[in-house]
């Protein structure tokens, strides 16, 4: 799967933050086409933000990770 190792890809930590974000103006507006009450909306918006919140959470905890060197990543035992 090149998704979880391309930094760009469909699955990047970026694009799912949008992701999650693109699900609230989609509840917004297809909640009223749908003729679902507006505390239903609410919910659909909720799932939004409270997916954004763990992926906040990794990105946090991946700015905070050391730099990997080259030879380290590949497992060389030669990597200074």
């Amino acid at each position: 799967m090149q998704g979880f190792t391309d930094r760009h890809g469909p699955l990047s930590l970026g694009n799912q933050m949008y992701y999650s974000a693109g699900v609230i103006p989609l509840a917004v507006i297809c909640g009223p086409i749908r003729g679902i009450p507006i505390y239903w909306t609410l919910v659909d918006c909720s799932f939004g933000v409270f997916g954004a919140i763990p992926l906040l959470y990794v990105l946090r905890l991946i700015r905070q990770r050391p730099p990997v060197r080259a030879g380290a990543a590949r497992g060389d035992s030669m990597a200074v």
